[in-house]
């Protein structure tokens, strides 16, 4: 098999966000899946950031995304700040929403990786042993069948949103098949999400026993309880992922050796601007660039020859 072929960088993400204290704050019930909705489809309109699916569980949400204009700090922002806005006068609360540190953010390398992020997501619920298969969870989630689709999202009738609220009362959300897995088609890409989706959900059933908590005993759980499962504090998180495929090792390797470039261009460029001289910040910097309007060097040849 030949080396794959990496894809544009900073292109495809996994966008990964807990609630403070791992709380069920985002539970699977009908106000919070149609508040996911909309604010997704709200925060997608207003960045061009483009999503392809994802899972909202109750700690946390999986979101497979494709970013073509360096928005993904604003999206993730915007979708951020009217879930815990909205969530926290729903639950009559005024603590922070989520958890300190920010979201964690994989960047995909190859195709694979987009595949495989995407199904990790589905069937998250699977994993943590709450049903026998993803579909029957309540939450927001993108089942293969609405993979590539539009859909209109009525803004929800929540306190947050007040008759004075600006926010449209619809929005409109598109799926989108990423460019990566385009020679498969809409259908062709459902399909094969759908035939993995089914293979991974098999097999966490055999793993598990065939026991699951089900969702009468999710929804009986109070949003104000926590995930018992703990990462290990200092625990250092994949920066990117390039999936099960053959030179995987050396697609990583070259994909840190990139950040590491980049860290000390940052460097390099932040130094000269604090002495006051003529910076340029490397391509691919967000903050100076959208905040402080600073210079930025042009993409590389490698990247506008890409299109994802």
């Amino acid at each position: 098999m030949t080396r794959p072929t990496r894809i544009a960088r900073g292109r495809y993400w996994l966008v990964t966000r807990r609630t403070l204290m791992r709380t069920f704050m985002l539970m699977p019930v009908e106000w919070v899946r149609a508040l996911f909705e909309y604010a997704t489809a709200r925060a997608s309109r207003d960045t061009g950031v483009q999503v392809i699916g994802g899972c909202c569980m109750s700690s946390h949400y999986h979101m497979v995304v494709y970013d073509p204009g360096a928005a993904l700090p604003r999206f993730v922002g915007l979708l951020n700040e009217i879930l815990a806005r909205a969530a926290n006068a729903e639950w009559g609360r005024r603590d922070h929403f989520f958890e300190s540190g920010g979201p964690s953010r994989l960047e995909l390398l190859t195709a694979e990786s987009v595949m495989e992020a995407l199904v990790y997501s589905l069937q998250n619920p699977c994993e943590a042993r709450l049903v026998r298969r993803s579909r029957a969870w309540t939450g927001w989630q993108t089942q293969p069948e609405v993979l590539g689709t539009t859909r209109e999202i009525a803004r929800p009738a929540l306190a947050f949103f007040s008759e004075r609220s600006t926010s449209p009362t619809t929005e409109s959300l598109t799926l989108h098949v990423p460019a990566t897995h385009a020679a498969l088609g809409a259908e062709g890409f459902r399909a094969e999400v759908s035939r993995r989706l089914r293979a991974r959900e098999d097999a966490l059933w055999e793993e598990h026993g065939g026991r699951v908590l089900g969702m009468d005993k999710v929804l009986s759980f109070h949003w104000s309880e926590s995930s018992a499962s703990k990462e290990p504090l200092g625990a250092k998180a994949p920066r990117g992922k390039a999936g099960r495929v053959e030179h995987a090792q050396e697609v990583h390797a070259e994909h840190e050796a990139e950040l590491a470039q980049f860290q000390v261009a940052h460097r390099e460029a932040f130094e000269a601007m604090r002495r006051g001289e003529r910076a340029t910040f490397p391509y691919g910097t967000y903050r100076w660039r959208v905040v402080a309007g600073q210079r930025c060097a042009d993409p590389p040849a490698w990247d506008r020859a890409v299109r994802c």
